[in-house]
């Protein structure tokens, strides 16, 4: 026997659903092929911890109390789930609208401001800043002279 048949025999051999013929043939290839004698072992190991899996219990009434909390905190989301999902919103809107409406106020309050010069001409703060410069600029190439 090949290691590729034992590989396709495995599953059956374990379960015991091999004949004795097609057993024995296997037994003898597992007696002097150390590969697939450990990949037997392997897969019993495997096996086993599968079955022991399947064995372990659930402490008594546990799937009930979990199922209790499952749906006591479904039921408080949904109970403050309906409040925050219209409140939350509503309370951004009026926020939003709120800080528009000052940002709104405050420009406009800033927005015409003027500034007088010593001879009480009123100018825009665009002549003013214009001006300003071009006096500093004056200054300055007037001393270099």
């Amino acid at each position: 026997m090949k290691c590729q048949e034992v590989s396709d025999y495995l599953d059956r051999y374990l379960d015991g659903q091999l004949d004795a013929g097609t057993s024995r043939m296997l037994q003898d290839h597992l007696s002097s092929c150390d590969s697939c004698r450990q990949k037997v072992e392997r897969f019993e190991l495997i096996m086993e911890a599968i079955e022991k899996e399947k064995k372990a219990e659930l402490r008594p009434f546990f799937y009930t109390r979990v199922l209790n909390r499952l749906e006591a905190k479904k039921e408080s989301e949904m109970r403050t789930g309906t409040a925050q999902r219209v409140w939350q919103p509503a309370l951004m809107v009026l926020l939003l609208l709120l800080s528009l409406t000052i940002g709104i106020l405050v420009g406009s309050k800033y927005s015409g401001t003027t500034y007088t010069q010593s001879t009480n001409t009123v100018i825009s703060a665009d002549e003013f800043y214009i001006n300003e410069g071009r006096n500093e600029i004056e200054t300055i190439l007037l001393a270099e002279e």
